[in-house]
């Protein structure tokens, strides 16, 4: 029985994949000798055959006068039946074989049906596999060319048996002949040698009986075991199949949204195009007006040219005028802030002269008048607001301690407006040279907020200091803008050193920032400057404000509770004698 072939790449000697099954390379050579063994049996039984149909030796011509004796057609009679009697063995075998070949047919044919199950799933899937059509069709190839080699080996296969069948019809031509012209009397001594013969033939027969069993056995269970294990590789492959397809269909769908898209962008660009196509057409009919148009345009660009003529000459004109004006109004603002400047300077020193504690307050001009030092309205910017008492803060350069409560201001913006001026001030002083440290406190928490940690309250003013110049401007103000700290009491110090020849001095700015705490608080800071006998580092702080410095409060109206104490304040001495 010849083996199924199988498709390998003589390359490298690896087996590709194919849609024929693998070869049994343990069993090929079993069932190559067995199909000798059955090619060989099957010549013996056609030549038995072909002796059983032949007519009897002794109606043949040439004995056809012979004189004949009772052993002789006695001794004809037991050969042919002995003949027949080995012909009907060997059909029956041959028949047992046919059953066995069938068997293995048969088992063939379900390997088959296994084959074209796998064989439509790998079609199934091929569909969906666009991207493994290159190997396919080499493996459909390499199939064509190993079914063009089978074809091959099948026709010399062919050719060999119809020569093997011509010598064997050939040497049967001969013993018949031979058989024609044989002499009985020596038939007797060939039938002793032929039983001998055939009992040697029957132990062969049994023995090659229970070799085929074997055989039969070892390649029945070669074969199980061969389908067990391609049934196996087949539901993996199946698994991995069915594994592959689904990824695939995920795919699939996420080539279709993507499509649905792209085609979504496609219709949105065919619109796109036809706005477009009309928009040509337009500009094609407008094109075909073009000499109208032309001339058209043309006289409307004279008309536009004479415009832009007349208007040059207007605007030569009024930016004339303007400079003219703006002259003016940078004359008429130098005034002003030098008329602003004046004024501050003398309502400082009116207020210094009249010795009270100045307070700026925030609310309404036509309800409270002038009862205050300054009144702003509420939507004043806080920058002119610092402006106005910018003279009064600008004095610690020339020794005097200055102490301002702010309730309405952030004391930050007004320490940074107040260190540029004094920056400013450094710049311009010729005989003094001065030197600014900045501090920030949290009083209730008692946090040095430019060390994050504690400070002591033995002594005021003893928190960490830093050095204030031009130079590191950029750098503080981002220190201070940083300062985040919510319900307490902020003081922010800049403190002064001036050095001239062998004099000093040293002075003080102290802002107490109360605008991030209640109301009843705020308003308990403020009385604290006109009565204070408690001993905590705020009230020393203010005691500081109130007797050492000249005090500034600046405070928002809410209500008459603090109308009237800041009314107190602004009529209370101010303590501190000027130096």
């Amino acid at each position: 029985m010849a083996s199924i072939p199988t498709i390998t790449n003589q390359g490298n000697g690896s087996t590709k994949g194919t849609k024929l099954p693998k070869p049994f390379a343990a069993a090929s050579s079993n069932f190559t000798q067995s199909s000798e063994v059955n090619d060989l049996q099957s010549r013996i039984l056609s030549i038995q055959e072909r002796l059983s149909r032949k007519p009897p030796v002794f109606t043949s011509t040439p004995f056809e006068y012979a004189p004949t004796t009772t052993q002789s057609l006695t001794g004809s009679n037991d050969l042919q039946e002995t003949l027949f009697t080995l012909s009907q063995e060997c059909r029956e075998k041959h028949r047992k074989l046919e059953h066995l070949t069938e068997e293995l047919s048969r088992l063939r044919r379900v390997y088959r049906n296994y084959q074209q199950k796998v064989e439509m799933t790998t079609s199934e899937i091929r569909n969906v596999q666009a991207r493994l059509e290159d190997m396919e069709e080499e493996i459909i190839n390499n199939v064509a060319n190993e079914e063009k080699l089978i074809d091959i080996k099948l026709k010399e296969n062919s050719i060999k048996l119809d020569v093997q069948f011509t010598e064997i019809e050939f040497e049967m031509t001969q013993e018949v002949q031979e058989v024609k012209n044989f002499d009985y009397t020596e038939l007797v001594d060939e039938i002793e040698e032929l039983k001998q013969t055939e009992l040697k033939l029957k132990e062969e027969i049994k023995q090659q009986l229970v070799i085929n069993d074997q055989k039969y056995n070892e390649e029945m269970e070669k074969l199980r075991q061969i389908f067990e294990k391609k049934k196996h590789e087949l539901q993996q492959q199946e698994a991995k199949c069915n594994l592959g397809l689904e990824q695939l269909q995920g795919e699939l769908d996420a080539i279709t949204k993507e499509y649905e898209f792209r085609q979504s962008e496609l219709e949105t660009e065919n619109h796109r195009v036809e706005k477009l196509k009309r928009q040509i057409s337009v500009i094609e009919e407008t094109m075909n007006n073009y000499v109208n148009i032309k001339k058209e345009t043309e006289m409307e660009l004279a008309k536009a040219k004479h415009i832009l003529d007349e208007k040059k000459a207007q605007d030569k004109a009024e930016q004339e005028e303007f400079d003219g004006v703006y002259l003016e109004y940078s004359s008429l603002n130098d005034k002003v802030k030098k008329h602003d400047e004046h004024r501050r300077i003398l309502e400082n020193s009116i207020m210094e002269y009249q010795g009270k504690i100045r307070v700026y307050s925030i609310g309404n001009e036509n309800e409270y008048g002038n009862i205050f030092n300054k009144l702003f309205n509420e939507n004043t910017p806080a920058s002119f607001i610092i402006d106005e008492f910018a003279h009064f803060t600008k004095s610690i350069v020339h020794g005097t301690n200055v102490g301002l409560i702010s309730q309405y201001l952030s004391g930050s913006c007004i320490i940074l407006q107040t260190m540029h001026n004094l920056l400013t001030t450094q710049t311009q002083a010729t005989t003094w040279q001065l030197q600014f440290e900045y501090q920030a406190m949290a009083i209730t928490k008692s946090i040095d907020l430019l060390t994050g940690s504690t400070f002591s309250h033995a002594n005021l003013f003893e928190s960490q200091k830093m050095r204030i110049d031009n130079d590191e401007l950029d750098r503080v103000n981002c220190i201070i803008n940083g300062l985040e700290v919510t319900n307490d009491v902020i003081v922010h110090v800049i403190t002064v050193g001036g050095v001239k020849n062998s004099r000093t001095f040293e002075s003080r700015l102290v802002v107490v920032d109360i605008s991030k705490i209640e109301t009843n608080e705020q308003l308990n800071v403020m009385q604290k400057l006109i009565h204070n006998d408690k001993l905590t580092y705020l009230d020393k702080v203010l005691k500081w404000v109130s007797t050492k410095s000249n005090p500034l409060v600046v405070s928002q109206i809410n209500d008459a509770e603090t109308f009237n104490i800041l009314k107190t304040i602004n009529s209370t001495n101010v303590a501190c004698k000027k130096k």
